[in-house]
């Protein structure tokens, strides 16, 4: 506090002293009235006032003597402060500015929790289509020769000695015999997977996961068009080589037909190997929605192929195709999260073929000899006879299917975050 602010803080007091001087003054007239024998003269007032400017003049001098903030600070040093000047000396220090307020540097999304490695288990069940187109052809050939000698009285029956020997060829080709149809089935697997934060909010990861299957395909054909090519040689001539009676025909027939009825294709894959990547935001410090993509592969075993393709032989084989899907991931607590996936899998189309060889073959022998009595003369008469068959196929079958799924699955992971790595 300065000088003049003390020497108007001291003329403020006069005044106030001065106003209650002559309040005084009126309250005691006013006294007087009920008692005039007691009321003090105006010379005895004069005085009073007088008095007091006097105390007020002696005050003012006073505060105009004390030191000075800078003369108080020396003087702590030595002697307790009066409490009015410790807090002049030393005022309040001003609150703390709001923009010095300390911050947390990390966003509440980059929750821990999402980063590092995590494993699960998923069940689903899904949904699958199929169609397939098969193709065979079918070529058979068969032979059969006979032949019989015969004599009398040692003379030979030429009438009767003939050689027969017959081919006969056929081909039959399946055109195409398409179908179609719908099953359904269960699955579930285990994965192992990757996360990482691009931003706060972006995460992305990748995982391995192994599946077991009971996922059925199956097609079924309800037409079927064909054609065929039939050929027939035959021969017989004598058996001592007389061209006499000797003679050769042959027939050749083309033709095409449609049978109609049901044959299924059905097979089931038994299990899977995926390889997924996923992308996605946090919708909340605990809520993770993705998309993902990968590819995968696929082990089918073969329930039923259409008898007429010539397929039967075919017992598994393998496929694979891309994947695709989305997702929402909810964290049930830091570790533990429950998720649920819709996916497609395309397998592409898988071509199978098969081949199949058959033959047989027979020969038999008739009676060698025989004889007879003829008008009581005696008659030597012998003959045999012989002939053999040999029969043989070739089955050549082609397929192609285009299987695909469409699968919900519902799992539960467990993670575990960067920090459980140290």
């Amino acid at each position: 506090m300065n000088k003049k602010l003390l020497a108007s803080v001291g003329r403020r007091v006069i005044s106030a002293a001065s106003v209650l001087a002559l309040t005084v003054s009126i309250i005691a007239s006013g006294t007087g009235l009920a008692a005039a024998a007691n009321a003090p003269t105006m010379a005895e007032m004069v005085k009073v006032i007088a008095a007091l400017e006097a105390r007020v003049t002696a005050l003012e001098g006073q505060l105009q003597t004390r030191p000075t903030n800078a003369g108080l600070q020396a003087q702590a040093t030595t002697n307790t402060p009066q409490p009015m000047l410790v807090a002049l000396a030393d005022p309040a220090p001003a609150p703390m500015s709001l923009g010095h307020a300390t911050q947390d540097p990390r966003p509440e999304y980059a929750e821990d929790g999402w980063s590092g490695l995590y494993w699960g288990a998923a069940f689903g069940y899904g949904a699958t289509s199929s169609s397939s187109r098969y193709r065979n052809v079918d070529s058979y050939r068969y032979q059969d020769s006979s032949e019989s000698t015969s004599t009398l009285d040692g003379t030979s029956l030429s009438s009767m000695n003939a050689y027969q020997y017959a081919t006969e060829s056929d081909t039959v080709r399946t055109g195409a015999s398409n179908g179609a149809g719908r099953m359904d089935g269960a699955l579930a697997d285990l994965y192992l997977g990757v996360n990482a934060h691009l931003t706060p909010r972006v995460i992305v990861g990748a995982q391995v996961e192994g599946t077991m299957s009971e996922l059925t395909f199956s097609s079924t054909i309800n037409k079927n068009k064909s054609s065929f090519t039939s050929t027939m040689t035959s021969t017989s001539q004598d058996s001592n080589g007389s061209t006499n009676n000797s003679y050769v025909t042959q027939t050749k027939k083309t033709g095409n037909s449609t049978d109609v009825y049901e044959d299924v294709a059905e097979f089931q894959v038994d299990w899977m190997v995926s390889v997924i990547g996923r992308a996605g935001v946090l919708a909340t410090p605990s809520t993770f929605v993705y998309g993902l993509a990968g590819w995968t592969y696929g082990h089918f075993d073969v329930e039923q192929f259409p008898y007429a393709s010539g397929l039967g032989t075919v017992q598994e084989f393998d496929a694979n195709g891309p994947t695709v899907g989305a997702g929402l991931e909810q964290k049930l607590s830091p570790k533990w999260s429950l998720r649920a996936e819709y996916r497609y899998t395309d397998f592409g189309t898988k071509n199978v073929s098969a081949r199949e060889n058959t033959s047989y073959a027979r020969s038999n022998a008739g009676p060698s000899s025989q004889s007879s009595v003829n008008s009581g003369m005696s008659t030597a008469y012998s003959g045999s006879e012989s002939d053999s068959s040999n029969q043989g196929g070739t089955y050549r079958a082609t397929g192609s299917f285009d299987n695909d799924m469409h699968v919900g699955r519902v799992g539960v992971t467990r993670y575990f975050s960067w920090g459980d790595m140290n």
